[in-house]
Parts: C-alpha cells; structure tokens; sequence
C-alpha cells in the first residue's frame, strides 16, 4: 500500500490517502503447445482444412502464437488456449517451429514454448496396380478374374508397384470407401488377405500413402463377388488387460498401455460349430487363435507388440477358411517408453550463461508428454516433490552436481529416466 499524507503551510497534516498497489515482476511459465495434426505431421487434406494449434498456459494470460510469418493472440481461458490456422496461413512443405509465449496482466512475457511441425503435402509418386484376387476355399481355387464370383471371403490380393516407395511410405487397400489395411511388400510387389467379406459385390482399389497421410492415385477397381458359406457364429471384444504396472487392470477402447503382450477378451454370439475357431488380428496381421471357454474368449500376443497404435478385431473362422463378419475395431497404443525430460535456468546471471550461477532460482522443465506428470527432487532423489505446470523454483543455495533432478510418468504409467544437473 502506497500512503500519503499533505501538509499545509500552518502545519496542518491531512489524514493519509493510500492505493493498493500489486507488483509482480515474475513471468509466467512457457506455454505449453500440444501435438499439432495428432502426429505434428501436416498432410495435404490437413493444411487444405485449416489446422487449430492447442495448448496451456497461465490462466488469463495473453498467448502469442507464431508459425512462419503468421502470428496469432488468443486468451488461456481457464489455463486452454487455441489458435487456428488457415490453409494460406499455414507455411509451405518442410519443417517448422511453432513458438508460443505467454504475457500475464502485468505484462510479463514468459519464456517460448516450441512444439516442431513438418508440413508435408507432397503426394507419393509411385503407383499401384491389383493384378489377382486368391481362393483358397472349396473345391475351385485359384485366382479370382476381375469380375468374378468366389465362395472365399478372406481373399488374398496381390499386385504390383510401379517406380520406388520412399522411406516411410506404404501401399493401402480399400473396399470402396472402406480402408481395409496396409499391404505386405516384397520387392516391386504386394500382397494382402482380407478379413471375413460380406456376400456380395466388393470394389477393390490400392493405392500408395506416405507417413504423413498423402495418397497418390487409385490403382483401377478389381470388381469380385462373394458368395460364401460363413459362420453364423459371430466375435465381439469386450476388453484387454494391462497386467504391467504401475497402471494395471482393463485398458478401454482408444487408451493406452505399457503393457507389449496385453490379454485380450471378448464373446461369442450364437454358437460356435465344429470346427470353428475365434481368431485375433491386429489390422491386417493374423495374430493366432483365442482360446474359448463357453461363450466367452482370451487371447494373450506370443510376440511382444510394437510401439504405437494397434487396431483389433475378432471373428469367428469356419474349417473352410471362411470367416464371420469382424468384430468393432478395439484400438490401443502401446506405449512403453516415457521420455526423458529437461531443465534449465530461466536466467543465468553467473559469469558465463552456462555456469549454473544465477541470483533466479526459476528452473523451467521442458519435454514433457501430454497429460504427463513429473517430480523435481533437490537431494539428489532422496526426496520428490510434484511439479506444476513446467517450472519450478530453487531456493537460495549451493547444489552439487547430481543433486537437482526431474522425472516425469506418461499417462500409459512409465516412469522415465531421470535428468539431472551437472554442475
């Protein structure tokens, strides 16, 4: 509080007038920016739809977000912020920083967040062709002529690939307008076996798409009908369990887990036949059969499964092959890895800006996963503090090498390695 008082020229003294005045000279924290596109990979269909960049920050803080040479200001309304931008607004292909910064009502300018974003809108060049439809059902096998009638609904498609795929890119069938799954390639050709088909017309198309999502052209339509005696037993999953801690117990559909070898279960409705058999697959990859017990089913990976996203589904296959309609897709991301986070001064007032010696004891932590949670310790991990936001604040002292630290635990329940400081 300012006070203040007036005296006249006979010696008279006012009472005092005072003003309540705040002074805050702390910035707040960066801005947190979440991943952009989901993978911080820009596609075509992406940058021609307009892309809304998201993230955190100080509560009613004004936040400044810049990509190439547009720069937007919104308001952290309730500590969320988004900005989005236009498909001219949007840079061209390559790669990118976003960087975002936080001004609270004082007018302190945090330090800049940064989240790096490829543009890629560049369709693949090479192209695709779907030369054959295999029947392996019943008494007339072989291939099946565009055109064709088959009894076999889990056919296996093959093709050839015309020119080279670049690193990352992939060849992808559809069903119309279904996305059926990623091929198998060898070489300057495909291969790919369809999940239990419908009876009827199927339209068959493959084309080439690259990690960020660009497709290149359609290879022609190869037409088949099915005609095929299916079970009429049908799969559904209904869970899979985490048994790897420190989160364990039912994994929902869409969630994730750090556990590579989840149990997968479900049902079964109607009744199986002989011979019938529940089988798993992870989008076009065969996993094995389940094992069934009543009108109930489990089935554990033999093979650890890899990092990132999986997409399940059950169906019930007869001793012919032939399969019941697939189950709803259950769909995990594996996610056994939590990275290591960083820290550094706000301000290195010492001798030199890497010397560790400030008169700021602000410390800002950077690297940390979505929905993440992290812990600083000051005694070289004896004891563990939680973190808030992405900063932190050392008091007054000398600490040795080793003994400030930070760890940060996914939201899959990894727990990552440990930073700490060095001098």
């Amino acid at each position: 509080t300012i006070k203040a008082t007036a005296t006249d020229a006979a010696g008279n003294t006012s009472a005092e007038g005072t003003r309540s005045v705040t002074i805050d000279t702390t910035p707040p924290s960066a801005p947190v920016i979440n991943s952009v596109a989901s993978d911080n990979i820009v596609n075509a269909n992406e940058k021609n739809a307009g892309v809304t960049v998201t993230g955190t920050a100080e509560a009613g803080s004004q936040v400044t977000v810049t990509w190439g040479s547009t720069t937007k200001t919104v308001t952290a309304a309730g500590g969320s912020w988004s900005a989005s931008f236009t498909s001219n607004e949007i840079p061209a292909d390559g790669s990118y920083e976003i960087k975002a910064t936080a001004t609270d009502a004082a007018g302190n300018t945090s330090a800049e967040g940064t989240r790096s974003v490829t543009i890629d809108t560049t369709p693949p060049t090479a192209s695709v062709l779907i030369t054959g439809a295999e029947d392996n059902v019943g008494t007339t096998t072989g291939n099946v002529l565009d055109g064709g009638t088959t009894d076999d609904n889990t056919l296996k498609l093959s093709g050839n690939i015309t020119g080279t795929l670049g690193a990352g890119e992939v060849v992808v069938i559809y069903d119309g307008t279904t996305r059926l799954g990623e091929a198998s390639v060898t070489g300057n050709s495909w291969t790919f076996t369809t999940l239990g088909l419908s009876n009827g017309l199927h339209s068959f198309t493959a084309r080439v798409e690259d990690a960020a999502g660009n497709q290149g052209s359609p290879s022609s339509p190869y037409n088949v009908t099915v005609d095929a005696i299916v079970p009429t037993a049908t799969a559904s999953i209904t869970g899979a369990n985490d048994n790897e801690p420190a989160i364990t117990g039912n994994i929902a559909n869409g969630g994730l887990t750090n556990d590579n070898t989840p149990e997968l279960f479900g049902n079964i409705t109607g009744t199986l036949a002989s011979g019938d058999v529940v089988v798993i697959y992870d989008g076009a990859t065969r996993l094995g059969k389940a094992d069934v017990s009543g009108n109930t089913w489990s089935f554990t990976p033999s093979t650890k499964l890899s990092e990132g996203a999986h997409s399940f589904r059950a169906v019930v296959e007869n001793s012919a092959g032939n399969q019941s309609a697939p189950s709803a897709a259950y769909n995990l991301t594996v996610d056994t890895i939590a990275e290591q986070p960083t820290f550094y001064l706000a301000s290195d007032t010492g001798s030199s800006n890497s010397d560790w010696v400030t008169s700021n004891g602000l410390v800002y932590v950077s690297g940390l996963e979505t929905g993440a949670t992290w812990e600083y310790s000051t005694d070289g991990g004896i004891n563990w503090n939680n973190g808030s936001g992405n900063s932190f604040t050392l008091t007054q002292g000398s600490y040795a090498a080793g003994s400030v630290r930070v760890r940060q635990t996914d939201v899959a329940g990894n727990t990552s390695p440990v930073s700490q400081n060095s001098t």
